[in-house]
């Protein structure tokens, strides 16, 4: 991936949605998978994931 479409993915947008760059990288990566797609995240939790298991899509969440 070239600079500067990392630069420009990794910035701000004009959009008021709460966390809506990392809502479209979220779903580029979801989108792109062939079979299974594996998250990982630190501190209290993802509202990501959470929004995956509430609308019923097949979520494992392992803890260490």
């Amino acid at each position: 991936m070239k600079a500067q479409h990392l630069d420009s993915a990794l910035t701000r947008s004009a959009d008021d949605f709460a966390f809506s760059e990392e809502r479209r990288l979220l779903y580029v990566a979801m989108t792109r998978a062939k079979e299974k797609v594996w998250f990982t995240y630190s501190g209290g939790g993802s509202s990501f994931i959470k929004e995956l298991k509430d609308d019923g899509y097949p979520v494992i969440v392992k803890s260490r």
